[in-house]
């Protein structure tokens, strides 16, 4: 079973001498469990420590100074639906020594607690919260008073007798700034048995529920949420913004009295200051919207809503700041990026369609270092297709039955035909099953809506590769050609295999020397056989045959020349090859060629070759090599063989015994201790057979 990592985010601890609003979640490792408040089983319970430094060693001290509410922060939900109330909940509070940072494996007391609050506990969608997604709310029935000097501890248990409807992932923080980040300073039990104090025991837990500690004021408002940001796009168009005033004070709020103000810097300045149109109540709430904002210029836009209501003595909720980009539009192609933060990144903007985002930038921060991606599932690390960085769609953090769907995407794109999309994509070598995808998309909203490109979906192509391979794809765009869209990639996970992403270009507005009409290869008896057709010809030499065992390294086999008469034709032309040098199973792929000496690659072709019926050393590469070389070897049953590498004189310079597997293998060989020149390799089984030889050249 895999272990659920945490999705890091920071929540800032923010107060001051006066401050009524306490966000607790420690800023080293923070993240989310499922069921830390809820529970997933008929009932639960948790209980955590919150320090004094954490809390404010001046807030919440003495009566008048009390706790009045509590949230904790909802973000998302795994299954099931987020239900708008919790039932069945009691919670206490008790101040306890600063000694007292963990909590061991044992049962709960209520001694020292008090009972501050029975009932429901309320989630609220786009409410007051400090990660802005979901809150659970609670107006505490007891107000309570920390006792200067101490650490305040939290015990929640819901004890309504009903599993909840869903699987919800609760912001947490990961131990306390005393105990260290990984410190057992949470302890839960979620079970079937009614909770009881002095027998019902609590594990210890690293998740410990975020929180948030709340003493209102008579006169505070708050912009509590914006509600219509818009993405990253090409925006010829003024913008609209809207955000949502609340009332967090206890007294009212008089028509027209709050000004809520907006400033925009940066590609382009702009303010303006609305006011509330309604009474507010405690707690109620207004949308404010500031429409014809000008954002048509490209660049970033630095956005800071804020409220000023006058006597309001709480300054830590009035402001929100947020960044909005237009990011112009491309017309000059190709365009072509990797993942190397020393270049622009085209595609660095994200959109999470549902569940959660599994997109990352994996990529070497100094130059010793090689950007290799690995957890713990992969048995060997994903490296780079070129450069020192590449993207990856890494479903190993998001344990899911419903899976996570998110987009990473570029700004805006602008046409003619033909146009295509190529990049390259790796295969992991993990789990088998829970296959995930990654489809290319486009939006025509400005990044509003995003949709699947037909037949651009691509999910892993070899089950049996024994190590991450990588391999190209191309999808053809051209009949977006003439409109203004937004392209980028979804991932689509189910927890299972690693997709990277590198070196994606974008062509269009040139003629296509070839049309390729498809590509095919099929085993027949001793040989691979080889076709493919064109449609139209423009230009055209012919086509070099590249075959590989791996998928990464591919080597010329063969070269075909145009059946075009001068290099051009618009009518349908046949081709075969028969490859009878492979006995293992092979990837092919075409690299046409113009008579100017510029090249395009079809699709990649992989065939599964015969079941083996003798040892045989099928390849060497690289060739010449410097370092390592990779022998491809072809095995008829599970055996351990003999490697040996003699010179051009017949002396062994290198041997090793390698254990293969029955079918196709690959072993890799150090030979950076060899001298420059020419080498011979060969097996040798431990039935006394020989294979045939296999030569390369030392660099």
């Amino acid at each position: 079973m895999k272990k659920q990592l945490l999705f890091i985010f920071l929540l800032a601890i923010s107060y001051t001498g006066w401050a009524q609003t306490v966000s607790i979640a420690d800023p080293n490792m923070a993240g989310a469990s499922p069921n830390v408040i809820s529970g997933g089983s008929t009932y639960h319970a948790v209980e955590a420590i919150y320090l004094n430094s954490e809390i404010g060693a001046t807030n919440f001290i003495g009566a008048g100074n009390e706790i009045q509410s509590i949230k904790f922060a909802c973000t998302t939900t795994s299954t099931g639906t987020i239900p708008t109330t919790i039932p069945g909940y009691s919670i206490y509070m008790k101040n306890v020594p600063t000694t007292s940072t963990t909590l061991a494996n044992g049962t709960y007391s209520l001694s020292g607690y008090t009972l501050v609050f029975t009932g429901s506990i309320n989630i609220q969608s786009a409410g007051p919260r400090f990660s802005f997604l979901f809150d659970a709310s609670a107006t505490l029935t007891t107000p309570f008073a920390r006792t200067a000097g101490t650490n305040l501890q939290v015990l929640i248990i819901r004890n309504s007798g009903s599993a909840t409807s869903g699987t919800y992932d609760w912001d947490c923080s990961n131990g306390n700034a005393v105990a260290g980040a990984s410190a057992l300073t949470s302890r839960r039990y979620n079970g079937t048995g009614v909770p009881a104090e002095n027998s019902t025991i609590l594990a210890p837990s690293a998740f410990r529920p975020a929180i948030q500690l709340i003493r209102p004021i008579a006169t505070d408002a708050s912009i509590s949420s914006i509600l219509n940001t818009p993405s990253p796009s090409c925006f010829n168009t003024a913008q609209s913004i809207s955000v949502t005033l609340k009332n967090t004070g206890t007294s009212n709020i008089a028509i027209g009295t709050c000004p809520v103000k907006i400033d925009v810097t940066g590609a382009g300045t702009y303010t303006s200051t609305l006011s509330n149109t309604g009474v507010l109540a405690a707690n109620a709430t207004e949308i404010v919207t500031f429409s014809s904002i000008p954002m048509t210029a490209e660049g970033a836009y630095n956005i800071k809503v804020y409220s000023q209501l006058p006597g309001d003595s709480n300054a830590s909720n009035d402001t929100m700041s947020f960044t909005i980009t237009n990011t112009g539009v491309y017309i000059t192609y190709p365009v072509s990026t990797g993942a190397e933060l020393s270049n622009p990144l085209v595609f660095q903007y994200l959109k999470t369609l549902s569940g959660g985002n599994h997109w990352n930038l994996n990529i070497a921060l100094t130059a010793s270092t090689t950007g290799a991606f690995k957890n713990a599932d992969l048995t060997d690390s994903i490296y780079p297709h070129s450069g020192k960085g590449f993207y990856v769609w890494d479903s190993y953090s998001g344990a899911s039955s419903a899976g996570h769907r998110a987009v990473l995407y570029a700004g805006c794109f602008s046409f003619s035909s033909p146009a295509s999309i190529s990049f390259w994509m790796t295969n992991d070598n993990s789990l088998s099953t829970f296959l995930d995808s990654i489809y290319v998309v486009y939006s025509s909203d400005k990044g509003q809506t995003w949709n699947r490109i037909p037949g651009a979906g691509f999910g892993r192509f070899n089950g049996a590769a024994p190590t991450p391979i990588w391999v190209s794809k191309t999808v053809d765009l051209s009949s977006y050609a003439g409109q203004t869209i937004q392209l980028g990639f979804e991932g689509a996970s189910q927890y299972g295999n690693v997709i990277g992403l590198d070196d994606i270009v974008v062509t269009a507005n040139a003629p296509v020397p070839v049309t390729f009409g498809d590509f095919t290869g099929v085993r027949e008896n001793t040989k691979n056989i080889l076709k493919w057709n064109t449609v139209t010809e423009n230009n055209n030499t012919g086509f070099e045959l590249q075959r590989s065992v791996n998928g990464t390294e591919f080597s010329t086999i063969a070269f075909v020349p145009t059946k075009a008469e001068n290099g051009n034709s618009n009518v349908a032309l046949q081709y075969t090859y028969n490859d009878n040098a492979s006995t293992a199973s092979a990837y092919y792929k075409l690299k046409q060629i113009d008579k100017d000496g510029k090249s395009s690659f079809s699709k990649v072709v992989f065939i599964k070759a015969d079941k083996p019926t003798r040892f045989e050393l099928v390849s060497v590469y690289p060739n010449p090599a410097k370092d390592n070389i990779k022998v491809s070897v072809a095995s008829p049953k599970a055996s351990i063989i003999t490697l040996s590498i003699t010179d051009i004189t017949g002396k062994v310079v290198k041997q090793q015994n390698v254990q293969l597997a029955m079918g196709d293998n690959n072993v890799v060989v150090d030979v950076a201790s060899l001298k420059a020149g020419n080498y011979i390799i060969r097996l040798t089984c431990a039935e006394g057979c020989e294979s045939s030889i296999n030569k390369f050249i030392k660099q």
